[in-house]
């Protein structure tokens, strides 16, 4: 979910997935050191775009994050004892979520630029559950809490079945929100680091016999990193990254030129995330 605040191209290398202007530095090794005023400036730029464009799918995502912030904070209960840990936790999460948006930050693929939000999001959670249970107890509502524990277990048992469902791929897991694996093939990077790879390596060495008689077949697969396939193949495969017999990369790859045709696509939940082609 948290892909569809930025709508940031995935990035892959300079010069080969990098589409956008604003990650220019990366490739110039600019100094990534940002003014007062050209940080004014990004800010005033997006306030005046959001205002042009409310109705946009972004605009909505900045109302819900300035909606979690204002309840939040006014869920935490004025005591003698200021919350910091709280405040700590809240300010955790925000503050570098709200800079990765306002400022446009570089986002390379695959979500380890935002690990750092998962424990802040888990402790949020956990304590809104938490004081939400503790109101409805208070109140005596016993049943409605036992209902919000009994939702929060099936929640968790959608997620054991969809990585029962997913495996070995589990780390492709979406959210339901977001449509699952099938309502996200077409708006994020899925396989981003290509771990279908090793079942179309091992599908082709089973099966490379039926689609050619060379005794020495050649293969490429994603560049310069080829030899991650040739672990799962025979001994008589060689790398070619010219004129190959068989192609093994995942679809987000640019794939074999034309002379080429599908012979085999690893999926999961009826999306594609590797091929196997061969030369006509």
């Amino acid at each position: 979910m948290l892909y569809s605040l930025f709508q940031t191209p995935a990035l892959d290398n300079c010069g080969t997935r990098l589409q956008d202007h604003r990650f220019a530095p990366l490739c110039t090794h600019a100094d990534p050191a940002i003014s007062v005023t050209k940080t004014l400036r990004t800010v005033r730029s997006q306030f005046i775009h959001l205002v042009k464009h409310w109705k946009s799918k972004r605009f909505l995502w900045y109302c819900a994050l300035v909606g979690f912030c204002i309840g939040f904070a006014a869920s935490i209960r004025v005591t003698a004892v200021i919350w910091y840990g709280i405040l700590a936790v809240f300010f955790a999460f925000v503050v570098p979520l709200a800079s990765l948006v306002i400022l446009h930050a570089a986002l390379y693929g695959a979500l380890r630029q935002f690990l750092f939000l998962v424990p802040p999001m888990i402790l949020i959670a956990v304590y809104g559950v938490v004081e939400v249970l503790r109101l409805l107890i208070a109140h005596r509502r016993r049943f409605i809490a036992s209902g919000l524990v009994l939702l929060l277990l099936a929640s968790y048992a959608l997620v054991v079945v969809d990585m029962v469902s997913l495996h070995p791929y589990e780390y492709i897991y979406f959210s339901p929100v977001v449509g699952g694996l099938p309502g996200s093939a077409n708006k994020y990077e899925i396989d981003y680091w290509a771990s279908c790879d090793k079942a179309g390596a091992q599908w082709l060495a089973q099966h490379y016999q039926q689609y050619t008689t060379k005794h020495n077949p050649s293969v490429q697969g994603i560049t310069y990193f080829e030899q991650l396939i040739m672990l799962y193949l025979p001994g008589n495969f060689h790398v070619d990254t010219q004129q190959p017999d068989f192609y093994v990369a995942p679809t987000w790859e640019n794939g074999a030129s034309s002379a080429y045709r599908v012979i085999h696509v690893e999926s999961s939940e009826n999306v594609p995330l590797c091929v196997v082609e061969t030369k006509d």
